[in-house]
């Protein structure tokens, strides 16, 4: 967990090279995925949505946008805003999740 604290708070430089960026929101998602595996944090519905998140802006190239929502995924409870329209995404099983991760790397940067 820590490593993924130190990776979301690390500067990234506007500039940086869209594979450089892709890399980190890859190994952001990893160290989240691996936290729900290890129970290290909870597989609520808030937590799926922001992993979903992450990944369809991650497959769109929106890599910024794909770190925000990693990072969302350690905003406790009491400030997380009302919770909108779930999409049928939202009810992918963990094992499911980390398929859709595996599928996601290997679209082009």
């Amino acid at each position: 967990m820590r490593q993924l604290q130190e990776l979301l708070v690390a500067p990234t430089p506007i500039v940086a090279a869209r594979a450089e960026r892709r890399r980190r929101v890859e190994q952001a998602l990893d160290e989240v995925l691996g936290a729900l595996d290890e129970g290290d944090l909870p597989l609520g519905e808030w937590e799926r949505r922001c992993v979903l998140l992450a990944l369809e802006a991650m497959r769109d190239g929106f890599y910024d946008i794909a770190m925000f929502h990693v990072q969302s995924v350690l905003v406790v409870e009491e400030q997380r805003a009302r919770q909108g329209h779930m999409s049928r995404m939202a009810e992918l099983s963990l094992e499911e999740i980390h398929e859709e991760l595996e599928l996601t790397r290997n679209w082009p940067v």
